[in-house]
């Protein structure tokens, strides 16, 4: 685990499955983080130090939260880390329920997230009703918003889902760096991008790479 002067938290790879279940408290949620970093930062280590209010930085990639582990923790963030700026959850198998999840916490404007790492979660796989990416993109219209980095790599977005957060970015102001490789968005999904890019003078970075776009 890495630590630097008790706000970033790094706890990658560490089961926390139980979130979605046994876990119904602040107190209950607090525990678990202090448990998972003192076991990030091994034997005869401690996590008695970490200040986890101050926290600003939180990688929980390759934690086996789930779409109930992530309801859960998306619950908690905003009284148990109020200085929470950057939030990694990369391969968490949250699926579309999750995505889902998560577009509607930002939307509601919960957090002050500044950069959002959701690579190698099919959040748009299967579709759903509506489709993560829909809500996600509403999101970014949000004048509450602060986010300014979203990395979105491998997570099933498909031409509909670039399409949809195309129109997102219409409206958005805050977004600079944008990550959709891997999506399979081909040249339908990459057009509607572009068009929104003419009208969004804030992104100035964006990636997509493997998306069959020609």
């Amino acid at each position: 685990m890495e630590v630097s002067s008790a706000v970033s938290l790094d706890v990658s790879g560490i089961n926390l499955s139980s979130l979605g279940g046994s876990c119904e408290s602040h107190e209950d949620f607090l525990r678990l983080l202090a448990q998972a970093a003192a076991e990030s930062l091994g034997s005869g280590d401690t996590a008695d130090g970490v200040d986890l209010h101050s926290v600003d930085r939180l990688d929980l990639s390759r934690c086996s939260l789930g779409p109930k582990g992530l309801e859960k923790l998306l619950g908690f963030l905003p009284s148990c880390l109020p200085s929470l700026k950057s939030l990694s959850l990369v391969r968490n198998a949250i699926t579309s329920t999750g995505g889902r999840t998560i577009g509607r916490f930002l939307r509601e404007g919960n957090t002050q997230l500044e950069e959002l790492n959701l690579g190698l979660n099919d959040i748009n796989a299967g579709g759903g009703d509506p489709p993560a990416a829909e809500i996600i993109s509403a999101a970014l219209t949000c004048k509450s918003t602060s986010l300014g980095t979203l990395l979105l790599e491998k997570c099933a977005l498909g031409p509909r889902g670039a399409s949809l957060l195309a129109a997102g970015l219409l409206e958005n102001g805050t977004v600079h760096t944008l990550e959709l490789s891997g999506n399979m968005i081909g040249p339908l999904g990459a057009t509607t991008l572009f068009d929104a890019l003419k009208q969004n003078a804030t992104l100035t970075n964006l990636g997509l790479r493997m998306n069959r776009i020609g």
